[in-house]
């Protein structure tokens, strides 16, 4: 149908003819625009400033659901950076998956929960948005653009992926190792769902992960459910497992998620199913 000419040594070394570029735009006209590749940003947020960073668009062109990942909005919570860096190379049948990997670049270079360069009082990005009986706006210029993407692209479902320092379940104050999720029907129905899933795989009883209900006032997961109406929640694992294990976990429950909203088939996810699973839980640190 085409013809390649030799530009040199290697496997990508050719150029195709006129005749082959003549082709390939008769296939767009013919079957219409690939989806978005998940490879390449869709966008920046916070662009022209330390705030800077990509956010990914994972376009089915099928009718469904929009659902938002979040990660890295706490620079110590490098899991959920991880695991939404992956996700973002995720394939999706229907809906649309928006993915922002590293919500808070300046606080994940210095690896602290927030940016130690910013006044205390914006200091932790996930206090700084929008409150029901508080600001209006949000706080700050990475909080300002992260809420702008919200309202651009109106999401259906948002998972803001976190971590905490112990586990919930032994009575710990911390929320590490729960779903924090918004007091909806949906939202609790799924949940369970995803909680049943990741324990599945946690063999200690008190490691397990639990439900909360209620993400904190001014974070991102709260301001997106009591101002936009989005179906939101927080992820949380538990610093005391090993990196690679957190990431499991993340992923393995945002899988659910999309599994739900048939945003997956069941061949892809039964591959990544496969491709992260691990035996019960690794050794601890």
């Amino acid at each position: 149908m085409y013809h390649r000419t030799r530009t040199g040594d290697g496997p990508t070394s050719f150029r195709a003819r006129p005749v082959g570029l003549f082709f390939c735009a008769l296939c767009v006209l013919c079957v219409g625009p690939a989806p978005a590749l998940a490879n390449e940003p869709a966008g920046l947020v916070a662009e022209g400033t330390k705030w800077q960073t990509p956010y990914y668009v994972i376009d089915s062109n099928e009718p469904g659901p929009t659902v938002m990942i979040v990660g890295g909005v706490h620079g110590n919570e490098v899991a959920g950076a991880r695991a939404a860096g992956r996700i973002r190379r995720w394939k999706i049948v229907r809906g649309k998956l928006i993915v922002l990997p590293r919500a808070n670049v300046p606080a994940l270079t210095a690896r602290k929960r927030g940016d130690p360069n910013e006044p205390a009082e914006t200091r932790d990005l996930n206090r700084n948005f929008p409150r029901r009986g508080g600001p209006d706006k949000p706080k700050g210029a990475a909080a300002e653009a992260i809420w702008k993407l919200l309202e651009r692209t109106k999401p259906d479902w948002l998972a803001d992926l976190h971590e905490g320092i112990d586990y919930r379940k032994t009575g710990s104050k911390s929320c590490g190792g729960s779903i924090i999720r918004t007091d909806t029907e949906p939202v609790k129905r799924i949940a369970k769902a995803m909680l049943d899933a990741v324990n599945e795989t946690i063999d200690e009883p008190a490691h397990q992960l639990v439900a909360l209900t209620g993400p904190v006032r001014g974070s991102l997961a709260r301001a997106a459910w009591e101002r936009l109406g989005v179906k939101a929640m927080i992820l949380e694992t538990c610093r005391k497992d090993k990196l690679a294990v957190r990431v499991a976990q993340h992923e393995r429950m945002v899988r659910v998620l999309l599994a739900d909203l048939r945003m997956i088939g069941q061949q892809e996810q039964a591959r990544r199913e496969g491709a992260t699973s691990q035996r019960r839980e690794e050794p601890r640190r």
